[in-house]
C-alpha cells in the first residue's frame, strides 16, 4: 500500500507522519455565510472557530491537513498562535473553487474535471446553495471521463456525501472552451441524453452563447422568482473556467497563473491571456498542469494552491 511506503520512507530519514483521522481531526464543521467555521485538532493544539471561507466538507478536510503541515513546519509539531491562524484562514482564497461571478441567476464556476472532483462539486453545491433547480454549462477535454463527470454532477457519484439531496439538474448546455483539446458537444449528447434525459440537453457552439441559453432556463425554472431559486453552474476544466471568468468580466488574477508559470516574462503572460488570439498555450500548459499533480494525487481541490497566511503556498 501507499501508506506503507510513505510510512517506511518516513522511518529511514527521520519524518514524522500526521494522518487525518489518526493524528489530525474536523472536529466540528457548521454552515455560515460566505464559508464555514471549523473546529479542528492537529497534533499539537485544537483549534476551535476557524472561519473558512470556502464552501465544502472536502475544503474542511483540506484546511485541517494545510494547518497540521504549517504547525509541523512552523512550530515543529507544537501549537501556533490562535490569532496568525484565525487571520490565515480569513484569508484564504481558491480560486476557480465553487466560485460566485454574478448573482440573480447566480452562475458559479467550478474547475472539476474529474469524477472526484466532480462529486465534491455536487455534494459542495447541495449542501452550501439552497437552489431548487440546477442549469450545468459543461465544456471539458476530450481525454477526460466524461461520463464519470456527468454522473457526478447528477448527485450518481459513487461516493456522493451530502445530508442534503443534490440540486435537481433541469438542464445541460454542452459547449466548447478555447482549445483544440476540448471534447465536441455533439459527441457528448449521447452520454448527456442518458444521463439526464435527452429533453434536458442542449448544445452551444460557444461558451457565451451557452451561458446565455443557461441564463434564460435558469430563470425559467426558479420556482421563486426571485432570481434565487435555481442557479448556473459552469464546470468541466480549468479552461472552461478561465473562459468563464474573462467572459463575466471577472478575469483570472495574475497571481494564481504566474506561480504556476514563473518563468514567463509579463509581456508573454499577457499575450496568452488575449483570448482574441489564436493561440492558446496558457490554457494549455495550466490544463496539464493540474492534469498531472491530479493524477499523481488524486485530489483536485489542493490544485489551485492553498494561500493560507501562514507563511505562504501549503
Amino acid at each position: 500500500l501507499a501508506a506503507d511506503i510513505l510510512d517506511e520512507r518516513a522511518a529511514e530519514v527521520g519524518a514524522k507522519t500526521v494522518r487525518e483521522n489518526s493524528e489530525a481531526f474536523v472536529v466540528d464543521r457548521q454552515m455560515a455565510v460566505g464559508g464555514q467555521v471549523l473546529t479542528l485538532q492537529t497534533p499539537g493544539a485544537v483549534y476551535a472557530d476557524l472561519f473558512l471561507p470556502l464552501h465544502g466538507k472536502h475544503q474542511a478536510h483540506n484546511a485541517l491537513l494545510a494547518l497540521s503541515a504549517v504547525e509541523q513546519l512552523l512550530g515543529a509539531g507544537k501549537a501556533l498562535g490562535s490569532e496568525p491562524v484565525s487571520e490565515g484562514f480569513l484569508s484564504v482564497e481558491s480560486p476557480g473553487r465553487l466560485e460566485l461571478l454574478r448573482d440573480s441567476p447566480p452562475i458559479l464556476v467550478d474547475v472539476a474535471h474529474n469524477p472526484h472532483g466532480a462529486e465534491a462539486l455536487a455534494s459542495a453545491v447541495a449542501e452550501t446553495f439552497g437552489f431548487t433547480n440546477l442549469v450545468l454549462v459543461f465544456a471539458a477535454m476530450a481525454d477526460k471521463d466524461i461520463e464519470g463527470i456527468l454522473l457526478a454532477l447528477a448527485g450518481q457519484g459513487e461516493s456522493f456525501s451530502s445530508e442534503v439531496e443534490p440540486a435537481h439538474v433541469v438542464a445541460i448546455v454542452l459547449t466548447r472552451n478555447n482549445s483544440p483539446r476540448c471534447a465536441d458537444p455533439e459527441a457528448i449528447v449521447p452520454i448527456a441524453n442518458q444521463i439526464f434525459g435527452d429533453e434536458h440537453v442542449y448544445v452551444a457552439e460557444n461558451l457565451a452563447d451557452a451561458i446565455a441559453q443557461a441564463v434564460d432556463l435558469a430563470e425559467a425554472a426558479d420556482p421563486t422568482g426571485m432570481g434565487t431559486g435555481a442557479g448556473v453552474l459552469i464546470t468541466g476544466s480549468v479552461v472552461t473556467v478561465g473562459d468563464a471568468k474573462l467572459l463575466l468580466g471577472r478575469p483570472q488574477t495574475s497571481a494564481q497563473p504566474k506561480s504556476r508559470l514563473a518563468d514567463l516574462e509579463d509581456a508573454e503572460f499577457r499575450s496568452m491571456l488575449d483570448t482574441s488570439s489564436p493561440a492558446v498555450d496558457f490554457a494549455e500548459v495550466l490544463d496539464e498542469g493540474y492534469d498531472a499533480d491530479e493524477d499523481a494525487e488524486d485530489n483536485p481541490d489542493e490544485l489551485l494552491g492553498w494561500d493560507a497566511g501562514l507563511g505562504g503556498k501549503v
